[in-house]
Order: C-alpha cells, then sequence, then structure tokens
C-alpha cells in the first residue's frame, strides 16, 4: 500500500514520497494512526520534553536521570548512576523516526568514582509502547570520556539505555530526527 504522504511499499517505509531505510516493526503503522501521527513524517524531536524514568538510584549525592541532567550538552556535569544491571529510559512523548542517539559517558564528576567502563558495551533499545524492546545497537568501548552520537534508523516513543552486566552510569542520553542536531 502506498499513500500520498506517507505509507507502505512493501515493507519499506515512504515518507513524505521518499522511500526511508528500515523496515516496518510490527504494528508500527497501526500504532502510528491510533496516536494520530500517520502519516509518519521527518518531525524535529523536543528534547527538552523528554521525560526520563531508570531502574534505581545509586546512591547519595548521585542525582536521577533528569531532563536537566541528561541533555545538558556537557558530559562533565552531573549525570545519573543506576542498577546493576541498571537502566535509564527516555520517552520521548510520542512517536518519532529516530535518526541519532547521543550517549554521555559517565565521569568522575558523577558522585561514587565512574568512569567511562560503566557507559561501555551497554545496549541502547527502542520501543513503541515502553513494554516490548527492540536492540538498536551496542555502545561499544569508548577511546575517551566524551559525548557521543550514534546513527540509527527506527520508529519509537521510548529509548533506553541498559548495562545488563553491570551498574550504568550517563552523563547524556537523548534521541534526535534525522537531520536534528542539539543543543
Amino acid at each position: 500500500m502506498l499513500g500520498f504522504n506517507g505509507g507502505l511499499l512493501g515493507k519499506r517505509r515512504v515518507l513524505n514520497l521518499e522511500v526511508a531505510s528500515g523496515l516496518w516493526f510490527q504494528n508500527e503503522q497501526g500504532v502510528a494512526k491510533r496516536e494520530g501521527i500517520w502519516p509518519l513524517g521527518i518531525t524535529n524531536i523536543n528534547v527538552a520534553s523528554i521525560a526520563y524514568t531508570q531502574s534505581l538510584n545509586y546512591g547519595a549525592g548521585v542525582a536521577n536521570a533528569t531532563n536537566a541532567n541528561m541533555t545538558d550538552g556537557s558530559f562533565t556535569n552531573t549525570g545519573t548512576a543506576t542498577g546493576n544491571p541498571g537502566w535509564v529510559q527516555a520517552d520521548l512523548g510520542q512517536l518519532y523516526v529516530v535518526g541519532t542517539v547521543v550517549v554521555g559517558t559517565a565521569t568522575a564528576n558523577i558522585p561514587g568514582g565512574w568512569s567511562k567502563f560503566y557507559t561501555e558495551n551497554c545496549i541502547v533499545e527502542h520501543s513503541l509502547d515502553g513494554s516490548s524492546w527492540t536492540t538498536a545497537f551496542n555502545t561499544g568501548s569508548f577511546a575517551a570520556e566524551g559525548i557521543y552520537s550514534f546513527s540509527v534508523n527506527f520508529t519509537a516513543r521510548y529509548v533506553r539505555i541498559r548495562n545488563p552486566n553491570s551498574w550504568l552510569a550517563v552523563s547524556e542520553f537523548y534521541a534526535l530526527a534525522p537531520g536534528q542536531s542539539y543543543p
């Protein structure tokens, strides 16, 4: 089925009469219609409105994951440390086409002596509904502490980072639409 402003062509995404790479996930079109945002177009994500939850807070002096500390553009400001295994989840507020996921490594500025080790080899996942998750990528190793951008192509409302084997510490974590830059 092919829509004039978006739709399906086989199982490939068609956005604004252009084919975007990637496959539709099961029931993705139905969810987008129910949310009233079909056909999906490329819309910038309102980074200032992302809401965060986490598995737990590591302890005294460690901030919870909030919009203020997960999207401030600085890996040297306070981030969060959580769980073992731990996760931080970003609720984008509605379905978006996501083109970039930004991850800031842990730093010694997060109370407790954290390092980039607690952000390495973490799994980044996405979800339409917050309960059924699809793996997007593994962060791998980082050459140095910093903020890293990962190119992706999926549609989601929720994005989370989790460390399946250890504590998680992260200083930045957010998603951007294709072509969007922030901050």
